[in-house]
């Protein structure tokens, strides 16, 4: 989505990752509702320490 994107901006992110229409990721299928753009599952979002992947959150729609 960033790449997509283009810039690190958080409208235009959000714009991008509505913009997927289904992708299979690590945690199962994630794809996003039409017209809101909310996503129909919760994501997992991981943080780097120590160089490592940590659970942070879990981001519900």
């Amino acid at each position: 989505a960033l790449a997509t994107a283009g810039k690190n901006d958080r409208q235009a992110v959000r714009d991008a990752l509505a913009g997927i229409p289904r992708y299979d990721g690590v945690t199962g299928i994630m794809q996003f509702r039409e017209g809101s753009g909310d996503p129909v599952k919760s994501a997992v979002i991981l943080k780097i320490r120590d160089g490592k992947f940590t659970w942070f959150a879990n981001a519900k729609p």
